[in-house]
C-alpha cells in the first residue's frame, strides 16, 4: 500500500506542475493524459510485481485508488473531445453548448443513479462483487473508452467508478465556464475582495477528519448545512483541494484502531499545553 501512496503523490505533484504552465486547455489536457499513462503503467507493473498482502487491500484498490487514477485521465480525455468541439462561438452558443453537455453529463447519472448511491453512501456489502479482480465482467471490454482494461489489473466496476468520477469533475467545469460567461467579472471580484492566508499542510484525510468534528458538532451555522457544502467552503478557507472527501472518510471509517486519531492528537495537543501552562503558573504563584 505504501507504494501506492508514494506513487499517487509523485503524479499529483507531476499533475500540478503541468496545470501551473502557461498554455491552453488543450495543451494541458493534452500533457496530462501522457502524465496519467505514464503513471497508468508505473501502477499496473507495481500491482502485477507485487499484488495484494490480502482481499481488504485489494477492494481498497479497486475502489478508492486506481479509479481515481483512471478518473484524472479520462477527464483529461473527455475536456480534449471538449474543447475540440468548441469553435468559435458567440456567448449564447456557447452557453447552448454547455448547457446540452450538462443535460448529456445529468443523463449518465441517472443511468447510474443506484451504483452512485452505493459508492457515495460508503456501502460495502458488495465490494467483493464488484471490487474484485476475480469477479471482472468481459462486457466492459467492448468500451474504447477502457482500453486499459487486462483481467489481472480490473475489477468489474473500478472503470465505471472512474468514469462516473470523471463525468462529475467535466460537469463542474462545464458549470464554471457556464459561471463565467453569465457573470464574467464575478470570479475577479471574489479574488479581490479576500483571499485566505492559510494553507492546509496536514495529511487530507486529517483535514476530511477535523470537517466532520466540525459538521457533526454543529460548531458552524448551527450544522444547518450538507456536509459537502461544508467542506467545499472549508478547503477555501484552507487552500487545499481534496478529491472524493467521501473515499477519505472511507479510510476513517475503516480504521481499525483509534478512527479518531487526528482529533485525538488535537485533543493531546491542547491538553499537553493547557497542563504545561497550569504548572508554569502554579511555579510562579509558588
Amino acid at each position: 500500500m505504501e507504494q501506492f501512496i508514494s506513487l499517487f503523490a509523485d503524479l499529483e505533484s507531476a499533475l500540478k506542475s503541468v496545470d501551473e504552465k502557461k498554455q491552453t486547455t488543450m495543451e494541458k489536457a493534452e500533457q496530462s493524459i501522457r502524465v496519467c499513462h505514464k503513471y497508468l503503467k508505473r501502477l499496473k507493473s507495481l500491482v502485477t510485481a507485487k499484488g495484494f498482502a490480502n482481499e481488504a487491500d485489494e477492494i481498497y484498490f479497486f475502489k478508492h485508488q486506481k479509479p481515481l487514477l483512471v478518473s484524472k485521465l479520462l477527464y483529461n480525455v473527455y475536456l480534449m473531445k471538449l474543447e475540440s468541439a468548441l469553435g468559435f462561438h458567440d456567448n449564447q452558443s456557447l452557453l447552448r453548448f454547455y448547457r446540452l453537455r450538462l443535460k448529456k453529463l445529468a443523463r449518465f447519472g441517472k443511468k447510474s443513479r443506484k451504483f452512485i448511491y452505493y459508492y457515495r453512501s460508503g456501502s460495502t456489502h458488495l465490494d467483493d462483487k464488484l471490487f474484485k479482480r476475480s469477479t471482472i465482467e468481459l462486457r466492459y471490454l467492448s468500451n474504447p473508452e477502457l482500453l486499459h482494461l487486462d483481467p489481472a489489473f480490473s475489477a468489474s466496476h473500478d472503470s465505471k467508478l472512474a468514469k462516473l468520477l470523471a463525468k462529475e469533475k467535466l460537469a463542474r467545469y462545464i458549470s464554471d465556464q457556464i459561471e463565467n460567461i453569465l457573470h464574467p467579472n464575478a470570479g475577479e471580484k471574489g479574488k479581490a475582495t479576500w483571499k485566505s492566508p492559510l494553507t492546509w499542510t496536514g495529511p487530507k484525510v486529517a483535514f476530511v477528519e477535523l470537517s466532520y468534528g466540525l459538521f457533526l458538532t454543529k460548531q458552524v451555522n448551527h450544522g444547518n448545512m450538507r456536509i459537502g457544502e461544508f467542506q467545499k467552503a472549508l478547503q477555501m478557507c484552507f487552500n487545499v483541494e481534496v478529491d472524493e472527501p467521501a473515499r477519505k472518510y472511507t479510510e476513517i471509517r475503516d480504521r481499525k484502531i483509534n478512527p479518531t486519531k487526528y482529533l485525538d492528537q488535537m485533543a493531546f495537543a491542547v491538553q499537553a499545553k493547557v497542563k504545561s501552562d497550569q504548572e508554569k503558573a502554579a511555579n510562579n504563584d509558588g
